[in-house]
Parts: C-alpha cells; sequence; structure tokens
C-alpha cells in the first residue's frame, strides 16, 4: 500500500529531473520513517539528499535541518527552495537564508510567518509554472 503524498508531488519532482534540480528531503521525522515513505511510494531515486531533523543540533524552526541539507546537497542556502507546508518549517526556512513556499495544509499559519514566504501555492503543482516564469524573468 502506498502512502498518500500532497497532490502535485510528481508533476514537481519530474519537473526537477526534466530541469536537472537537485532534491533533497529535510523533515523532523526520523530517518529510517523518511526513507521507508520513499522507497514505498517509489521516489527514493529522485532524491539525492535524505536529512532528518533527528540528525540536527536543534529542529525546525531552526535552520539546522535545512542548512545540513544543503551542505550535504553542494548548494548555498540562497540558492535552495523549501516547499512547507507549516509554521515551523517556513520560519527554520526564513532563519536558514532560504526562500519558501508555503504549500498550505490543515493548520492555518500565522499571516507574520505567511508573509516570510517567498510564494504561496494551493498545490505542489502550481511550483513547476512558478520557477518557469521567475527564470524567464532571469
Amino acid at each position: 500500500m502506498a502512502y498518500p503524498f500532497k497532490p502535485g508531488l510528481n508533476q514537481i519532482l519530474e519537473y526537477a529531473r526534466k530541469e536537472g534540480l537537485i532534491c533533497a528531503v529535510a523533515s523532523s521525522s526520523p530517518r529510517e520513517m523518511i526513507e521507508y515513505l520513499l522507497e514505498r511510494n517509489g521516489l527514493a531515486s529522485f532524491f539525492s539528499v535524505v536529512q532528518s531533523g533527528e540528525e540536527a543540533p536543534h529542529g525546525k524552526p531552526a535552520p539546522d535541518v535545512f542548512l545540513m541539507a544543503c551542505e550535504k546537497a553542494g548548494v548555498q542556502p540562497e540558492t535552495a527552495l523549501v516547499m512547507e507546508d507549516s509554521e515551523s518549517g517556513i520560519l527554520a526556512a526564513h532563519r536558514a537564508g532560504i526562500p519558501s513556499i508555503w504549500i498550505p495544509d490543515l493548520i492555518e499559519i500565522d499571516k507574520e510567518v505567511q508573509a516570510l514566504a517567498w510564494h504561496i501555492c494551493q498545490s505542489l503543482s502550481e511550483v513547476p509554472e512558478l520557477l518557469e516564469k521567475n527564470t524567464a524573468r532571469d
């Protein structure tokens, strides 16, 4: 049995693969659970970095898990992009100096925290088009 993932996950992963983008998981969940879910759902091959919060000195909203993922991926934080559904995740990305996209989920986050996100998308499926538009402007 596969576990449900957010709508649009497959689209964004295919887009990232097509564009040659490095994908990482930086989650507060235990590594064993992250890797199990990625394998179980056939997604492991999309991610070159898996960073668990249990390996970080401080959990979200501290920036540690995101900074560790950037280091492992060999990218500067300001060139990375975080997609988050939680307030602590948006705060952690902001504190790490990483632009973020807030994908609203079940829990509404504070308006001041929403304002820290680079963008708000209702679904992951909106992200490739957003990136295309912003790449075209550069």
